[in-house]
């Protein structure tokens, strides 16, 4: 069985068990009734999209750190260096198949998604806010090169950036082993890794 955690404002009426929590201490609540049984270690997929003024989202990444959590598939807002902490986390533990980043994350986050691209059961990144992201061309084609060359198992890989600014990108320049363009409001990169 495949175990996700989730915050979000909807109610679903579609027979999904949701908590709605309305206080702290019903926050508080909910964390030790709910999350105490989860097995960490093993998540298929966080999302944590909602920053909220109860501050469950902040309890919440408190409480995966806490527990050593481990994601396949991360969707998380910025709420602050706790998110930042989180995020680095996951990517030194090298599970994560596909990430959603959204908000105002600081531009020292490109040095960890760099880091978590080349890794071989990584395929996918979505990146949505409100200030822009920068990566150096030449960053991404290490990145790049170094994908085609650690063996991963993933035949392709996808970047896309909201908002997003390439430095540098030379639109005539198509890469070895890659493609690149640049599709309406956001930076999209797509690359294959041919043996």
């Amino acid at each position: 069985m495949r175990t996700g955690v989730m915050c979000a404002w909807e109610e679903y009426p579609d027979g999904r068990l949701w908590h709605t929590a309305r206080s702290e201490e019903e926050v508080n609540r909910f964390l030790n009734a709910c999350l105490s049984r989860i097995n960490y270690g093993s998540l298929s997929w966080v999302n944590l999209h909602v920053v909220d003024e109860l501050g469950l989202h902040t309890k919440l990444l408190e409480f995966l750190l806490a527990n050593d959590c481990k994601a396949e598939f991360l969707d998380l807002t910025f709420n602050g260096p706790l998110a930042l902490k989180f995020l680095k986390r996951q990517i030194e533990r090298g599970a994560i198949e596909e990430l959603n980043i959204c908000g105002e994350w600081p531009q020292k986050v490109v040095k960890k998604l760099l880091k978590l691209i080349p890794q071989p059961q990584f395929h996918e990144l979505h990146t949505y806010g409100n200030s822009p992201l920068t990566v150096k061309y030449r960053d991404l084609l290490k990145v790049i090169e170094k994908s085609t060359t650690n063996g991963s198992k993933s035949p392709k890989k996808l970047i896309s950036m909201r908002n997003g600014v390439l430095e540098d990108f030379p639109m005539e320049q198509t890469p070895a082993k890659s493609s690149l363009g640049v599709k309406h409001d956001y930076f999209y990169v797509e690359f294959h890794v041919w043996r």
